[in-house]
């Protein structure tokens, strides 16, 4: 991999790259331990789905990506502080303002997500490290593809064979055209606007997952990565705390087209396979487990009309709300790890919930951000686990 465009990009146009990181369902943290095993009574059972292989949907989501931006403060933008201040106005332009999750609580869990990024921002440093970052994998690349496929089929339960993943400065993956949100206005009606806002929360846990995996993931494989370098494991965990932080010193509209990193399924002869690019591991550890989230919420977004998936794909996984989505995503993550038993695989729980109706999935998140110990026996009886 060559790295002196790389460096232009960064020296001439001070540009930073912005990551998204999901929490890691199996990767060992004691905040955000799960509680043990929930007593319920025997139910019938439902028809078991196999998480990594959903129906082909007619219309593919959006893939997601990953922007490189512009930090300019080492504050919270005001309009991010603006945002979360008057989400909750009945605002007809912002789909946000009416939804039960980021207008009841959105603003606490951004407080609480820069909370957590306890790291001093400093744009020449987090420049130099990631330039070193990007030379010493430069000589590892194939090692450290594998190596993220390894940990994400960890994680997952997925088979590495489903993974194809790629260390990059192109990270562009293609979409077909047809499917493309067509450029017409839509009239959401309460039914549709239920199953954009439920999408609109997957896709939350879907980047809060993938942005807790790039801040954690990669002290799993901490004793491989010594061995390529010592100076590795320190300079990832900088980046990813650092670059998680910067979606809060910025705001959308500064926010530049370029890309750290990619992720899409896409269909093989009737197979899905998760594609991931990225610049640098960590990133690549992010947009693998972004991507495997993807395929597993693909069981809900394949039971829709194509009309519906249209819809979806152009108010729910437009980049517009990308930035939002990043800030709460890990809080919201970490919360609804713990109102889950830890003797059912998440990629079974992730499926079956994704597959219940809105209501009673943001009745289960509320709950999860306020009454968890609630949460737990709604999810169970709704689950029957």
């Amino acid at each position: 991999m060559k790295v002196t465009l790389l460096e232009d990009i960064f020296v001439n146009y001070k540009l930073i790259p912005k990551y998204t990181i999901l929490e890691s369902p199996q990767v060992a943290d004691p905040d955000i331990e799960t509680d043990p095993d929930i007593e319920t009574e025997p139910t019938t059972p439902r028809p078991k789905r196999d998480p990594f292989n959903p129906p082909q949907p007619q219309i593919e989501p959006t893939p997601k990506a990953l922007r490189i931006v512009e930090a300019y403060e080492d504050e919270a933008h005001p309009e991010v502080r603006k945002h979360w201040d008057t989400i909750h106005k009945n605002d007809n332009k912002n789909l946000l303002s009416k939804h039960p999750l980021y207008a009841m609580h959105g603003k606490k869990l951004a407080q609480g997500g820069f909370d957590e990024n306890d790291v001093k921002l400093n744009p020449q440093e987090f420049q130099n490290v990631v330039m070193k970052i990007m030379q010493i994998e430069s000589k590892h690349e194939n090692e450290l593809v594998e190596l993220a496929k390894d940990v994400t089929s960890e994680i997952w339960g997925i088979d590495r064979e489903m993974l194809d993943a790629m260390l990059t400065k192109d990270v562009e993956i293609s979409e077909d055209e047809n499917e493309m949100p067509k450029d017409e206005e839509i009239v959401i009606d309460d039914k549709l606007r239920k199953i954009i806002n439920k999408r609109i929360t997957i896709n939350t846990l879907t980047h809060g997952s993938a942005v807790h995996i790039m801040k954690t993931a990669h002290h799993l494989v901490n004793d491989k990565l010594n061995e390529i370098s010592p100076e590795l494991l320190n300079a990832y965990t900088y980046v990813a705390k650092s670059s998680h932080k910067m979606y809060w010193m910025i705001y959308f509209n500064q926010m530049m087209g370029n890309k750290a990193g990619n992720s899409a399924v896409k269909w093989e002869n009737g197979k899905p396979k998760v594609v991931a690019k990225a610049w640098v591991f960590p990133v690549l550890l992010q947009e693998l487990s972004k991507g495997v989230m993807e395929l597993i919420s693909l069981h809900d977004f394949s039971s829709y009309d194509e009309g519906t998936q249209r819809s979806l794909k152009k108010y729910a996984d437009g980049l517009q709300h990308e930035q939002w989505m990043i800030q709460i995503g890990p809080s919201l993550w970490k919360k609804f790890l713990q109102i889950v038993p830890k003797n059912i695989p998440l990629s079974e729980i992730i499926t079956e919930f994704s597959m219940l109706d809105a209501d009673k999935v943001h009745e289960i998140i509320d709950a999860a951000i306020d009454e968890p110990e609630k949460a737990k026996e709604i999810l169970a009886s709704e689950l029957k686990l």
